[in-house]
């Protein structure tokens, strides 16, 4: 019985990686999404801006990959965009 259930759960999380791999190829990565508003540059740890970034840099290699690949940003899409500003996991 234990293994039809692991079968299943395999087959489910392949299906979702081949479906996310997918949709990752379909993402415009070079799109404007602020308008007027400047990229944020990476200024170091002493950058006092409110908009830089201080440890993370986006082309320092870590590992052998730029930090932009290790830590791709991204959104929740229901609690983002379809939420209404509420905590989805409900109160303290």
């Amino acid at each position: 019985q234990v293994l039809p259930v692991a079968v299943v759960m395999l087959t489910v999380v392949f299906a979702w990686l081949v479906v996310a791999e997918e949709v990752q190829k379909e993402c415009r990565w070079d799109q404007e999404y602020f308008p007027g508003i400047k990229n944020i540059e990476y200024k170091g740890p002493d950058s006092r801006e409110a908009l830089s970034y201080r440890f993370y840099n986006a082309d320092e290699v870590i590992l052998g990959k730029p930090m932009n690949e290790w830590l791709r940003f991204s959104v929740a899409f229901w609690h983002t965009f379809r939420g209404d500003g509420s905590d989805p996991f409900g109160s303290a």
